[in-house]
């Protein structure tokens, strides 16, 4: 694995008593593995690399004290590169590309009595049709050859659930659950775009997902809360799916 920077910035404004707008910018997706040649697996993967970027402009109106809803539009950026050997021919395979997509998110917080909140959350899944090219370059680092390349792979969807429970001035109880359907992503087929013929497929076939988390807040001052928690996710890899570029399992945050 390979480390990496990410960030991201969460803004809001209010425009009356009523009407919020907002603005959310991240990184959703990513992942990052390179393996050193030469290695037994080299012509199943040597380096793997996803990332993303989301543009999320928000509109929110509150109904009244109780509920409220929040519609937005996300603008996804990706960008993807894989690399492999060719088996026995000594030459390095390279397919990269990116594209831009869009989706919606969705938010309706309820709050049912005093000091308790309940949060539902939907960000929809994202097709991106990536455009780029498939390299083959020779064992000394010279470009052999040069396909252009395309394939259609979507972002799963997701389904978040949140409840906060105040149970002190200063201190809240926390507690969520997220559900993501990565079995959206199936199995990708890499076509040549000029010939419309499959290059390649890319055997993801991952499951659904999730995560389940327990948390607190401590609210300082008026200008400053502190928050932590601990999740337990249920990864989309398993042992039927995992491969040598994304040795993923079930983890603890």
């Amino acid at each position: 694995g390979v480390n990496a920077a990410l960030t991201s910035s969460y803004q809001t404004y209010q425009v009356n008593s009523n009407l919020w707008v907002g603005l959310a910018m991240n990184a959703p997706y990513g992942l990052m593995t390179k393996s050193k040649a030469p290695w037994a697996g080299q012509n199943f993967g040597l380096t793997s690399q996803a990332s993303s970027f989301d543009i999320n402009p928000v509109i929110a109106y509150k109904f009244n004290d109780m509920v409220s809803i929040a519609l937005g539009v996300q603008v996804q950026w990706f960008k993807t590169r894989q690399t492999q050997t060719a088996n026995g021919a000594g030459f390095l395979n390279e397919l990269k590309g990116s594209s831009w997509g869009v989706g919606f998110t969705a938010g309706i917080p309820i709050k049912p009595m005093a000091g308790t909140e309940i949060g539902l959350g939907y960000r929809s899944a994202v097709r991106n049709d990536l455009k780029g090219n498939l390299n083959v370059f020779t064992g000394a680092g010279a470009l052999f050859a040069s396909l252009p390349a395309s394939v259609s792979l979507t972002t799963p969807d997701t389904l978040t659930i949140g409840l906060r429970q105040q149970v002190a001035p200063q201190w809240t109880l926390l507690a969520g659950f997220e559900w993501m359907g990565w079995s959206r992503i199936k199995e990708p087929v890499v076509f040549n775009r000029t010939t419309g013929i499959p290059i390649t497929t890319l055997f993801l076939d991952y499951k659904d997902g999730w995560m389940a988390s327990l948390g607190a807040e401590y609210k300082w001052s008026p200008e400053w809360t502190f928050r932590g928690g601990l999740a337990y996710e249920r990864a989309p890899i398993n042992d039927g799916n995992r491969d040598v570029r994304l040795l993923d399992g079930d983890r603890v945050w």
